[in-house]
């Protein structure tokens, strides 16, 4: 079954990956394995979606410690707005169950979506 990575995703997880390389490259016997950083990442940066998802996610969280009536977040508006679109669109593409998107977009810190008034 092809894993379903949202371009976001994808690019973080192969970053991901390369962050790894660099600790790794220093053991002897990976580095026989994987001589290049380039090898290891092409091969392996799918390994890292799950890591990269949780991390996309934590990104949407306030700073620890901040007021929770006033949060102070990390990332702009524009950035979360970004992150919180990759991870509802690979959510959707993998038929996972409906979210309520306004209370995802309030523990972000974005503005709800306003709903349309029905007459």
């Amino acid at each position: 079954m092809a894993k379903i990575a949202h371009k976001l995703v994808a690019q973080t997880a192969f970053e991901i990956a390369c962050e790894v390389y660099e600790v790794l490259a220093s053991n002897n016997q990976f580095y026989k394995t994987y001589p290049t950083m380039e090898l290891f990442v092409n091969r392996c940066w799918p390994e890292f979606i799950k890591d990269a998802r949780r991390s996309l996610a934590q990104m949407l969280q306030p700073v620890p410690g901040s007021d929770p009536s006033h949060p102070v977040f990390a990332h702009t508006e524009h950035v979360r707005n970004e992150i919180f679109e990759a991870l509802r669109l690979e959510g959707e593409a993998k038929g996972a169950p409906p979210l309520d998107l306004n209370e995802l977009r309030k523990a972000a810190g974005i503005d709800p979506i306003p709903r349309p008034l029905i007459h």
